[in-house]
């Protein structure tokens, strides 16, 4: 994993079993999800590309099998910000520069409330003074499907 967009230094290493079925976009969700799972104290690490060995960057509709053999390394470059063209009104809007595909935010989406949640399940919760704040933010996640994200609410 780079630390920084098309940065050069490596900020955590890695190991993910995969299938050549899966796609490129599927692949990234898999390394976000197991960065959550190996370092829980660290803030989400969301992919934002897949480059090969070389540097080639590999598209999102393509199969895991069609890029990569057994054992090559591939290198994930961060989520970073960057500007929007315009917003409603023609103003500059901040964003990610990840795409709209919207089964790929969903997946970044399921993967950042499982980091937040176990890390309010970690911190000192109980010492947050503004309680109608927190049920505010944390009350609609008890709708989750997922159950270690409800058992950590």
């Amino acid at each position: 994993l780079k630390k920084e967009y098309e940065g050069e230094d490596d900020y955590k290493k890695l190991s993910i079993m995969t299938n050549n079925s899966m796609y490129i976009a599927e692949l990234k969700r898999k390394i976000e999800k197991e960065f959550v799972d190996l370092f829980p104290s660290e803030p989400p690490y969301i992919v934002a590309k897949i480059e090969d060995e070389r540097g080639f960057s590999l598209s999102n509709n393509s199969l895991v099998g069609e890029f990569l053999q057994h054992g090559d390394r591939v290198y994930a470059q961060p989520e970073g910000i960057s500007e929007i063209r315009s917003g409603a009104g023609g103003e500059q809007l901040k964003g990610l520069q990840g795409g709209g595909n919207s089964q790929d935010l969903l997946e970044m989406l399921k993967n950042l409330q499982t980091s937040v949640v176990a890390k309010l399940a970690a911190s000192d919760l109980h010492l947050h003074e503004d309680v109608e704040d927190l049920l505010n933010n944390v009350i609609n996640l008890g709708f989750s499907f997922n159950s270690t994200l409800i058992h950590n609410i």
